[in-house]
């Protein structure tokens, strides 16, 4: 009988030893558990950054949609500007009557308006005399012979340059200061 017992034990033995027991197959589920676990909090902080990254992306859009919207109407006023400009230049050169001066005032008006309206959509002009020129703003249109300021100096401005926000609208047509030879 102690032959059939250790037989049975050597049989139940091999049994466990080829199966899984119940706790062993519930640590296994326990560990698949935290993996797929740990496979979710990943997917979900992707997530949450990919969402956080296209909030951004969406703000900066919405931002820079609402800044340039306006930039060809911006444009199209600058030329409209310009003229204004100029009527007032021309009307410093004539001897003042009072209807003149009554026409000028309205014309200086209307000019500062334009130059309030712009500012509000962040349309400003672009610096251009004593600058060094900057082929990103300026257009060069002469070159001015001078031994007064360094070559490569804006010395004259033909046409106002203007940004809007950091983005070039209309480049600035301007003269640039190069060394004299001493030659006339």
């Amino acid at each position: 009988m102690t032959e059939q017992k250790t037989e049975n034990f050597d049989q139940e033995a091999a049994q466990v030893n080829g199966a899984e027991t119940p706790v062993e197959e519930a640590v296994e589920a326990a560990e698949d558990v935290v993996d797929e676990l740990a496979q979710w909090k990943d997917k979900a902080y992707r997530l949450a950054a990919e969402m956080e990254n296209l909030k951004k992306r969406t703000r900066k859009e919405v931002v820079d949609a609402r800044q340039f919207a306006v930039s060809s109407f911006a444009r199209e006023m600058l030329g409209v500007q310009d003229n204004f400009l100029r009527a007032l230049d021309e009307m410093k050169k004539v001897a003042e009557t009072p209807e003149l001066k009554t026409l000028k005032e309205g014309v200086a008006m209307v000019a500062h308006q334009m130059d309030q309206a712009m500012e509000k959509f962040e349309v400003r002009a672009v610096k251009t005399v004593g600058e060094k020129f900057n082929p990103e703003q300026h257009q060069a249109m002469f070159e001015v012979p001078t031994n007064e300021h360094a070559e490569g100096t804006v010395v004259q401005e033909v046409q106002k340059g203007y940004k809007i926000g950091e983005r070039l609208l209309r480049p600035a047509m301007v003269g640039v200061a190069k060394a004299n030879s001493g030659e006339e």
